[in-house]
């Protein structure tokens, strides 16, 4: 099965396991994209952290040591 199938398949099974719940709410498109602009965020936070850490110069850190 392609991956495309295979969402197609998984949504359509959430969505009827779903439906037998007694409590529902809805889930918007913008919950998923906040969760993803925050992910993508603290990526990129923790790797210009870590790009700054590794072209740093050793010996000015090991000067205040």
């Amino acid at each position: 099965m392609s991956p495309k199938q295979v969402l197609v398949l998984r949504g359509l099974i959430l969505h009827r396991r779903l439906q037998n719940f007694a409590y529902k709410t809805e889930l918007s498109w913008w919950i998923f994209a906040l969760a993803g602009v925050l992910a993508l965020g603290i990526a990129l936070t923790v790797s210009f952290q870590s790009w700054k850490a590794a072209t740093k110069n050793p010996v000015q850190s090991l000067r205040y040591e």
